[in-house]
């Protein structure tokens, strides 16, 4: 099975803001990075065969559409539940709250938001549906630290290194996995 893992292209939030949860919108030059990563993405997968999932975020959801109308949302594919710190400038969080977070982001979680373990789990659990399925190729479109963990999970790696890996803006990454081995093709096409 051939795993394709989008990112959704870049938004229209300033850098410094903390963002995962809130639906935020894509930046204005959407529409020509959303054709840049279907064109990439169609030299290697098949539209019409692959079985599509998108994150609900409008930010995944309008690249989907662009590769195809016959696909579904997919609540565990949201990225990370950052609660009471969501749409506010890193800056502006109290230390005594965010340090111990960046500390242990993959045990502690936000204030009324998740930990990184907990986004782990639900797409963990979504991947395990579909590695039970019988698909040739299967297409994620969703967020950086979702991809991260799944990617993790192919090679095996700690969550607490998923930040060891830069996931681009429309980016590509595709793994295969096969009678329980994974493969990691490439991160970033």
């Amino acid at each position: 099975m051939e795993i394709f893992l989008i990112r959704h292209t870049s938004v229209a939030v300033p850098k410094g803001i903390c963002y995962g949860k809130s639906d935020v919108a894509l930046s204005e030059t959407a529409s020509e990075e959303i054709g840049n990563t279907v064109q990439r993405l169609s030299k290697h997968c098949d539209f019409t065969k692959a079985q599509i999932w998108s994150s609900p975020a409008q930010r995944c959801v309008q690249l989907t559409e662009n590769i195809t109308k016959n696909f579904q949302t997919e609540e565990r594919l949201w990225e990370m539940n950052f609660g009471d710190w969501e749409m506010q400038a890193w800056t502006d969080i109290k230390r005594e709250d965010s340090d111990p977070w960046m500390l242990d982001f993959v045990n502690i979680c936000t204030p009324n938001g998740e930990s990184f373990k907990d986004l782990a789990a639900r797409a963990n659990e979504f991947l395990d549906e579909i590695i039970s399925q019988d698909f040739e190729q299967v297409v994620l479109v969703n967020h950086s630290a979702t991809i991260r963990t799944i990617i993790c999970r192919a090679l095996n790696l700690d969550l607490k290194n998923a930040f060891r890996m830069e996931i681009d803006y429309g980016s590509i990454s595709k793994i295969t996995y096969k009678k329980g081995f994974w493969n990691v093709k490439f991160i970033n096409g």
